[in-house]
């Protein structure tokens, strides 16, 4: 494992453990006291900053992870990025995540539950059709598939506890389940990926010989190295990106 990748895990379980450490800091005065849900607890000026701050990295790796897939089908499949489902949900989810820590729950209840409502939609629409493109993609997902379920499994049980008007730090626990399922699920489909460039020689990700990639016949093979630039190998010719 590369240092780059050990980068991703520590980034993504800073993401983690800032919500379940929410309780412990409202004792202390950090976040807002007297609260059973992360949106309750981070409404204080710090925690909110600090949660945008733990969440950044987890949003990055997704971000990246979807730029490698875009330049994978670009140059191996020929076909040019689009904006379709797969970005215009992944949009929802940012906007209605940046949405979420801007507005304020104690001062903009309602503005701020709808913001909650859209990322988390955004985000599940996102992981589906995320999986249906893996079958193309190559990838391996069982692990992926499993934190959804759970995930989404959290996010019905929040919307049951809000119809039946329960509020306790159970709701808080549950929210961090949500939470801790929607960050986790890009790393473990990261692990998918570096399995299958562990398994070709020479970190290959993807090797397609056919005449309609390039003018000639010839093999083309398509590499992420340690540091996650792709490159383009054509008989003795490289090109990095």
């Amino acid at each position: 494992m590369t240092d780059y990748r050990i980068l991703e895990w520590v980034v993504t379980l800073l993401g983690i453990a800032y919500p379940w450490s929410l309780y412990g800091l409202s004792l202390v005065g950090f976040a807002a006291p007297d609260k059973h849900s992360i949106s309750g607890f981070i409404s204080t000026p710090g925690a909110t900053g600090a949660m945008a701050v733990a969440t950044a990295g987890p949003i990055w790796i997704i971000l990246n992870f979807e730029r490698r897939i875009r330049e994978y089908r670009r140059l191996a499949l020929g076909v040019t990025p689009v904006f379709g489902m797969r970005e215009l949900s992944l949009a929802t989810f940012l906007v209605g995540y940046a949405g979420f820590l801007i507005s304020n729950v104690d001062k903009y209840s309602n503005l701020h539950y709808i913001f909650v409502a859209l990322f988390i939609a955004g985000f599940i629409a996102h992981a589906c059709v995320r999986f249906n493109d893996n079958r193309s993609d190559g990838l391996s997902d069982v692990a992926a598939k499993v934190t959804l379920v759970f995930g989404t499994l959290s996010f019905i049980a929040l919307f049951v506890l809000v119809l039946v008007d329960i509020d306790t730090l159970a709701f808080w626990a549950i929210e961090c389940v949500g939470f801790t399922m929607m960050l986790l699920f890009t790393p473990l489909e990261l692990i998918g990926l570096h399995s299958l460039e562990k398994a070709n020689e020479c970190g290959t990700m993807y090797t397609k010989m056919s005449n309609s990639y390039l003018p000639s016949s010839s093999t083309t093979v398509f590499l992420y190295d340690d540091s996650n630039a792709l490159r383009l190998r054509r008989g003795t010719t490289s090109l990095t990106l």
